[in-house]
């Protein structure tokens, strides 16, 4: 069989293969191309060239399918200050789900560099995307048209490694740019730090946001105070002081990628202390990225920074600023410190209850606690503190070596209840005890079956009574509610009933989880992390050192402790009899 075109598959793509029936046949009129108008226009484009406006792109692109008789426009995509490196545009990606899902199947651009400068990316979509998915794509300047011209040509080719380099041209520039100025002290790009703004006169030039100015005060004059970072980022949420992403979207109405959060961080409060910008200083250089050169991104040393003392107003003496810089400094490698020293701890004295150790004063989890002493210890403690989703309560802690007795010994408890079932279940004749069990649970189905025919009598009788004006309104109605109340308790008992009777032969075996799971595990003199998960399902520690253990399989172990409880009750009727 001759192989098809790919021409011939976007034509039958765009047909819809559709074949009238009947001895006569008209001629097939031209396919209709579900048609995509597509324009993009970057930040550094805008204004450049007056004729290339969004405005003018789309006009060319309308008037061009307008003149094109097998193309039906179908939607336009905009992708207004994106550049032309990267293809993760939102309308470029809305344009391709389209076109996946065959709501469009041609795409007319003005020319291949507003589809894409990414040399190699536009030829991954010209050569593999568009024709796997059969979609025609026009670029109307390059007088390129994949119906007719080959994607793998020499001057497609040519035209995508010329708008890369161009691409990669204007990137060198713009950064060389920025480079400059930067080492001249002005500021060019991005934003300033939270307690700044630009100078309306002169935007190169920062200035105090006297906004927000007292909370950069306090944030200086708390660290030094000696003021934990965490403490001045609570009373900073505290204060309502607005955090930097939400005085953003205060003063652009809104109109910001992220509203930001009301609370104050450790970090944040840290990244603002111990930036030399708060000093008066001019500070860049800090990073190498570039668009043109992306494998070599990475953050450089301090010691090649670029600082340019005094070009705007501090908001602390450069002295106490490296004072304080010092001193936080000197806290993290203490931190560091800890964190090597809890290493070891925690291989010295491991966690056996993690993620199953809550309080049960707020249900939070538990935290361990190790340290030196005059000896190694270990314990669990709960803090208290209020937060979003938990009520305040006095803090307390548990001695980790109690808390591990308790728990050994309530595990050996369990293990013994289960071996002791076990060596009983395995003495009895499982099935005739499973008959005899279902037949008493039966028996008492069937006495709440007999209570609700009674019940029903009683009412009819009641009705009857009423009818007949053997008794008064108020009479019928409050026997009427009393037998209703019945009603719906016997109704509930038989549910409970009907349960444990199908509950037998679901529990009532040698093969029962839970069973299985203790006896197996046999008596224990230690204890390790992933036996006690396996074993336990939760533990709640109370202030008043209370303990309650929820263990694992509860579900299967109750059931089978009711059987056994019900033989007892058997054995006694028929003793009594």
């Amino acid at each position: 069989m001759a192989r098809k075109s790919r021409q011939a598959s976007q034509q039958a793509a765009a047909l819809g293969t559709q074949v009238s029936h009947g001895s006569a046949m008209k001629a097939a009129s031209p396919p209709k191309y579900k048609t995509a108008l597509y324009t993009r226009l970057s930040v550094y484009d805008m204004g450049r060239d007056k004729n290339d406006t969004m405005e003018n792109q789309i006009e060319l692109l309308q008037q061009y399918v307008a003149q094109q008789p097998d193309l039906i426009l179908s939607e336009i995509y905009i992708d207004n200050g994106w550049t032309g490196t990267t293809f993760s545009r939102p309308e470029f990606q809305r344009l391709l789900e389209d076109a996946k899902v065959g709501r469009i199947n041609c795409i007319v651009v003005k020319d291949l560099s507003r589809f894409g400068r990414n040399y190699l990316e536009t030829g991954y979509y010209l050569q593999k995307v568009f024709p796997l998915y059969n979609i025609r794509f026009i670029s109307i300047n390059d007088s390129y048209d994949s119906l007719t011209a080959d994607p793998d040509s020499m001057a497609v080719s040519m035209k995508n490694i010329i708008n890369d380099y161009y691409s990669k041209d204007i990137s060198r520039k713009v950064s060389s740019s920025f480079d400059l100025k930067r080492s001249q002290g002005v500021y060019s790009w991005g934003h300033p730090v939270y307690g700044y703004i630009r100078n309306k006169e002169d935007p190169t030039k920062l200035e105090i946001d006297e906004e927000v100015s007292p909370y950069v005060h306090l944030m200086f004059q708390w660290a030094l105070d000696g003021m934990p970072v965490g403490r001045i980022a609570r009373y900073l949420t505290d204060m309502q002081a607005p955090t930097y992403q939400r005085l953003a979207c205060q003063r652009r109405n809104g109109h910001t990628k992220r509203k930001g959060s009301d609370t104050w961080t450790d970090s944040t409060v840290k990244q603002i202390l111990t930036n030399q910008v708060y000093a008066g200083d001019f500070v860049c250089n800090k990073s190498y990225f570039r668009k043109y050169d992306p494998g070599n991104s990475r953050w450089i040393p301090e010691d090649e920074w670029i600082i340019i003392p005094d070009t705007h107003p501090a908001y602390i003496d450069r002295d106490d600023y490296f004072r304080l810089k010092q001193h936080l400094l000197s806290l993290r490698q203490k931190r560091s410190q800890r964190r090597i020293n809890n290493t070891e701890l925690r291989e010295q004295m491991p966690d056996l209850f993690k993620e199953i150790l809550f309080c049960g004063e707020c249900q939070r989890h538990m935290s361990i606690r190790r340290g030196y002493g005059k000896s190694l210890y270990k314990a669990y403690h709960c803090n208290g503190l209020e937060n979003q989703f938990h009520q305040p309560h006095k803090g307390f802690t548990i001695n980790a070596d109690t808390l591990e007795i308790v728990v050994l010994w309530q595990l050996n408890l369990q293990i013994k209840c289960a071996i002791d079932i076990d060596e009983m279940m395995r003495r009895l004749s499982l099935e005739e005890t499973a008959r005899q069990l279902k037949a008493h649970r039966q028996a008492e189905l069937n006495m709440l079956k007999a209570k609700i025919a009674n019940i029903k009598k009683r009412r009819s009788k009641t009705f009857e009574d009423f009818s007949e004006a053997l008794i008064d309104e108020d009479v019928y109605r409050m026997t009427m509610d009393k037998l209703a109340s019945e009603l719906d308790t016997v109704h509930e008992l038989i549910a409970i009933a009907e349960k444990k009777l199908s509950s037998v032969d679901t529990y009532f075996r040698i093969d029962n989880k839970w069973l299985r799971s203790f006896v197996e595990t046999g008596a224990l003199n230690e204890m390790t992390p992933e036996l006690v998960k396996q074993l336990i399902e939760r533990i709640d520690v109370y202030a008043d050192q209370r303990i309650q253990i929820t263990f694992s399989y509860t579900n299967w172990m109750e059931p089978l402790l009711e059987c056994f409880e019900e033989l007892k009750t058997i054995e006694a009727e028929e003793n009594s009899t």
